[in-house]
């Protein structure tokens, strides 16, 4: 209860209770010893610290995750542990990323695991994104999209939308990215989701700013700024700054 509470907190951005609610949950399944308790509490808090911007302390705690799924024999929860592996491992820049993430989707199409099949859609077009694959991260997030749509995942199609905007602006579509961001902003406010939200007024202030719209791209860096500094969202920070430092 405690691990779904976590990824819960931590979708709405309250890091300080998801957090909490991370360790405690890892206390309790490491008292009991069972493995599928383990990992269940080490995904959780990974996942929660991915959320925050931690990729290296989340890589500790999905290693551990994955690990357990593949020895105590857990095949239904690789993909989403491997998923999230390889999205924290392509952010900290390591090279195993890209392959674990692309296993993750080939495993979750196989067995048809629609539950979790959208999402990791969407962290492999993040990741092929940075990699700058923007055709097959375009696809990608096209497939998220239409996959949380038709199961009604309100959430993970706020995610779909904004990587769907984020591999667009890489193919310089601008107009069509900004109406994909739009689209997320407004489902992530509806929803709550703070971090996400944010995440698209950066996205959005980027594509201002290159358009030489400085008072629209002001507004939205200034909201994902102050955003992030309230949730403690670092790296996110770190971004925004760089974005208001080029705005001058």
């Amino acid at each position: 209860a405690r691990s779904c509470l976590a990824m819960g907190l931590s979708e709405l951005g309250d890091f300080v209770a998801a957090l909490a609610a991370g360790h405690e949950a890892v206390a309790i399944a490491e008292a009991t010893g069972h493995p599928d308790t383990i990992q269940w509490a080490c995904y959780a808090l990974g996942l929660t610290l991915l959320d925050r911007g931690d990729a290296e302390g989340a890589s500790v705690l999905l290693e551990r995750a994955l690990s357990i799924c593949r020895s105590a024999e857990l095949p239904v929860y690789v993909p989403r542990a491997a998923a999230a592996l390889g999205h924290a491992s392509a952010v900290c820049g390591r090279d195993d990323g890209l392959a674990l993430l692309e296993g993750a989707a080939a495993a979750s199409e196989a067995t048809s695991q629609g539950n979790v099949q959208a999402r990791i859609l969407a962290r492999l077009a993040e990741v092929y994104v940075l990699t700058g694959k923007v055709r097959e991260a375009a696809e990608r997030a096209a497939r998220s999209l239409a996959l949380a749509r038709e199961r009604g995942v309100r959430g993970s199609e706020a995610h779909a939308l904004r990587v769907l905007a984020v591999a667009l602006e890489a193919q310089s579509r601008s107009e069509d990215s900004r109406a994909s961001y739009d689209a997320a902003l407004a489902l992530a406010s509806e929803l709550g989701m703070r971090p996400l939200a944010a995440l698209c007024h950066l996205g959005l202030g980027r594509l201002e700013r290159g358009a030489g719209r400085r008072g629209e791209a002001a507004r939205h860096l200034v909201a994902a700024h102050e955003t992030f500094q309230s949730l403690e969202m670092a790296r996110g920070d770190r971004e925004v700054s760089t974005e208001l430092a080029l705005l001058g």
